[in-house]
């Protein structure tokens, strides 16, 4: 029993390592080429490519969760004056830790997972425009320091943009 727990905890090591690899990455400077804010974001920092379901499932936000079967879109494609869905997308830094916070420029109502925690909230994402409340457009989410290691960590999104006010 205990030899097949081993074997079964190395395959799942070799599992997520397998997964991790099969993501496309690509730096957080290239994603914001042509913003004026491209000199504050480390080259090092990387972010995977991005990950969205409809749907509104909690266990969603767990970093273990399996997303590869989710449909890829592009950060500026996200679905628009939709009901609750959920994004996910993998940040690390190649060289250290991650930087203390993420800037978020988003016109829809979220809930923030960093590695599985819920640690920023804007609005209220709901299924119909009645029920939500919308966010701020622009945050700072400042990410605690005790979960800022180096490594590869996983951003969860629980959303709604039933009142975006401009086109994505």
């Amino acid at each position: 029993n205990r030899r097949a727990r081993k074997i079964f905890f190395g395959f799942l090591l070799l599992a997520l390592t397998v997964r991790a690899a099969e993501q496309k990455w690509i730096t957080a400077q290239q994603l914001a080429s042509g913003l004026n804010y491209t000199q504050v974001i480390p080259p090092t920092v990387e972010m995977s490519e991005l990950r969205y379901l409809p749907g509104d499932d909690a266990r969603w936000a767990q970093r273990e969760w399996d997303d590869a079967a989710w449909r890829v879109v592009s950060f500026s494609r996200v679905p628009r004056h939709s009901g609750v869905f959920w994004l996910r997308f993998r940040v690390r830094d190649t060289r250290a830790g991650v930087p203390d916070g993420i800037f978020l420029n988003a016109p829809m109502a979220y809930d923030f997972f960093w590695d599985g925690g819920l640690i920023a909230r804007s609005g209220t994402p709901a299924n119909t425009r009645t029920d939500e409340v919308p966010g701020n457009t622009f945050n700072f989410i400042a990410v605690p320091t005790d979960r800022r290691g180096p490594g590869e960590h996983v951003i969860a999104l629980r959303v709604s943009n039933l009142r975006d006010h401009y086109p994505m």
